[in-house]
């Protein structure tokens, strides 16, 4: 009897003083509770007490982050970035895929042509180097590999129009940027997404590039600049690259969600097994 007098007096001493404790500000206090909490609770697995602050300091969201949290929230982040990296990768490769349609449509422009395709290039190998981890996804890496993509997808404006395949683009930006940085950005997001559309045609404004379409009695029409354009390779060669461009924003949706589900599982498992610890009934 003097012994289980003796547990249930320490748990309640570790019961207080992680009752007092708690209340008190930083990641230490917070970290020494639920050490008491823990020992009242080894002590006395059915005191009140420690168990009503067990459940308030595992439900509650802290004031601060702890160090490891921060850390495990920016492994789960980077390796949202890298899987929709991958996915972009792989949109750029379909790029190289199109180019013998554009050889066969009659290239107009070569010098462009090679640019282009050293731009997709480039995209290839930063999208590959985020998604393989073959350099840490740092700010300073994201930014290279969403400006080169940028410049690669402004440069597709040249086969067709700023108004052609390209707000499909954006679109695709957009959603990457979109899901990797939240609702806290959206206007900066749709606001660089569109610069895929609006640098193309002021450049066209502007005269530095050739305009690639004007208005006739009879409606718009295309004019050819980097490229030939055929009807029937034309046609066969939009639909294409349409069908990439889904395929690509099914692959970086599907790669993303992924991540997040994993997330949500570990999440629920955490909950799930709280729930076995602390019964809320």
């Amino acid at each position: 009897e003097r012994d289980l007098a003796l547990r249930k007096k320490l748990a309640d001493d570790s019961a207080r003083e992680a009752l007092r404790v708690a209340s008190e500000p930083g990641v230490a206090s917070q970290r020494a509770a639920l050490q008491h909490a823990g020992r009242a609770l080894v002590l006395d697995p059915d005191h009140r007490e420690a168990r009503s602050v067990l459940h308030h300091l595992l439900t509650a969201s802290p004031r601060e982050l702890p160090k490891e949290v921060v850390a495990d929230t920016q492994n789960t982040m980077e390796g949202a970035i890298r899987a929709s990296a991958g996915a972009g990768a792989l949109g750029f490769a379909s790029l190289f895929v199109l180019m013998p349609f554009e050889i066969a449509m009659g290239v107009l422009d070569w010098p462009w042509f090679v640019v282009r395709a050293f731009l997709a290039a480039s995209a290839i190998v930063v999208c590959l180097g985020l998604a393989r981890a073959w350099w840490p996804a740092s700010v300073f890496a994201v930014s290279g590999a969403f400006a080169i993509s940028l410049l690669s997808m402004m440069s597709s404006s040249l086969v067709a129009s700023p108004f052609i395949m390209i707000p499909s683009l954006a679109a695709l930006i957009a959603a990457a940027l979109g899901l990797l940085s939240g609702r806290k950005w959206l206007v900066g997001t749709a606001l660089v997404a569109f610069t895929v559309i609006a640098i193309p045609l002021a450049l066209e404004v502007a005269g530095v590039l050739p305009p690639s379409f004007e208005f006739t009695s009879s409606g718009m029409l295309i004019k050819p600049r980097l490229v030939e354009l055929p009807s029937t390779l034309t046609t066969v060669y939009l639909l294409v690259k349409e069908i990439s461009i889904i395929g690509a924003v099914a692959a970086m949706m599907g790669r993303f969600h992924g991540v997040l589900a994993e997330t949500k599982q570990e999440l629920a498992v955490h909950a799930w097994q709280l729930e076995q610890l602390l019964p809320s009934r």
